[in-house]
């Protein structure tokens, strides 16, 4: 018997009634703790999401433990290539304002930074919630970029940027991107978006633990992803997988994700 044919006999036998019940009983209790990184559950709403959150974990990122969790990670990664590419594009034709839509304590300003020098007048402001915008001000005030790298947690903040980014943080918010940028006075002239998760065919929202938070985390359906935001007077650009980060859902293979996705739109007109 080959290693494969016994791999699937396996699956097979632990996905038998009885025993995948047991099985997705001792992953939930495993989820309530604090896991590290994992995912858990499918909620039709990030209401109902939150609402599923275990006792005694933090249900967001406004905490001190979840701000500092990302202050030593400031490398460009093989993700970072795509919108790195958009956003020296946009410099070289003028951009200056730059607003970072949940970027921790401004880890990609650094990451970044060496490679925006010819852009030496560039403001980036970083929008997060207030326990990361406070770490983030305090950071950049003791780097003596403070002149050049602000922080806040208003959205409005975000109205009439040149480039509105979103690493890694849109699958945490309340509202989809189209929703967000309805809400703005004037649209930003481009959007990058990097590492969302994008599902060919379903949304849905899930839980993601990852220790210092227990959170809502919402995955889009690819089509509805796109034409939310072209409802709102852009063009999609380019489009990009995030090979290697991909979202394992237990228990519902068909909803998992074999990479992540990012996106550059332009605003019409």
């Amino acid at each position: 018997m080959t290693f494969d044919t016994a791999h699937r006999l396996i699956d097979r036998f632990a996905d038998l009634p009885g025993l995948r019940g047991w099985r997705r009983r001792r992953y939930e209790l495993r989820f309530q703790g604090r896991l590290g990184h994992a995912f858990w559950g499918v909620h039709p709403t990030f209401a109902a999401a939150a609402a599923a959150v275990p006792a005694g974990l933090p249900g967001d990122y406004d905490n001190d433990e979840a701000a500092g969790l990302y202050v030593e990670r400031v490398q460009v990664d093989d993700h970072d290539r795509a919108p790195l590419f958009w956003l020296l594009e946009a410099l070289v034709r003028g951009a200056r304002r730059i607003c970072d839509l949940g970027g921790s304590t401004g880890i990609k300003y650094y990451a970044f930074a060496p490679l925006l020098k010819p852009a030496a007048a560039v403001n980036w402001h970083v929008i997060e919630v207030p326990a990361a915008a406070a770490l983030g001000a305090r950071l950049a005030a003791q780097h003596g970029v403070g002149d050049q790298l602000t922080f806040g947690s208003d959205r409005a903040a975000a109205s009439g940027c040149d480039v509105l980014f979103l690493s890694g943080a849109l699958q945490y918010l309340p509202q989809s991107l189209g929703q967000i940028l309805a809400a703005l006075t004037e649209k930003p002239r481009r959007v990058l978006v990097n590492t969302t998760p994008i599902h060919p065919h379903r949304s849905y929202f899930t839980l993601n633990n990852i220790g210092a938070a227990c959170c809502p985390y919402r995955v889009t359906a690819r089509g509805e992803f796109v034409d939310e935001v072209v409802a709102q007077g852009y063009a999609l650009r380019d489009e990009w997988r995030n090979i290697g980060k991909c979202l394992e859902l237990p228990f519902d293979r068909d909803l998992s994700i074999e990479h992540y996705s990012g996106f550059c739109f332009e605003r019409q007109g």
